[in-house]
């Protein structure tokens, strides 16, 4: 039996599609020509989520006053690739109202 893809698939498979262009334009459509920088960009939701999240604690609490670099620059990437509308776009069907940005990206959404 086949096997219903996660959420998280979907949003990488939608990432995938979204930065396939990019790489097109520079040669690199081939993950075996830049495996490196494919699975940095398939995986950066979950690189941006997981630090944004482990940083807005240490922010609350007042151990850190702003955004590490690391951060900043790993945001800057995703905007600059364009990886930020799949994240904070989710597709609706046409017969819906458009939803709104999920809550665990609405801080890439001020962001950008």
């Amino acid at each position: 039996s086949l096997l219903s893809p996660s959420p998280q698939d979907y949003i990488a498979e939608r990432l995938s599609r979204s930065f396939s262009p990019i790489l097109d334009k520079l040669g690199m459509s081939s993950p075996t020509t830049a495996p490196c920088l494919h699975a940095l960009l398939r995986n950066m939701h979950h690189m941006l989520l997981d630090q944004h999240t482990y940083e807005e604690e240490q922010l609350c609490s007042g151990k850190q006053l702003v955004h590490t670099e690391y951060l900043q620059y790993l945001t800057a990437l995703a905007v600059g690739l364009g990886l930020d509308t799949p994240l904070t776009n989710p597709p609706t069907p046409p017969h819906l109202p458009i939803l709104t940005t999920p809550p665990e990206w609405a801080w890439l959404k001020k962001f950008t």
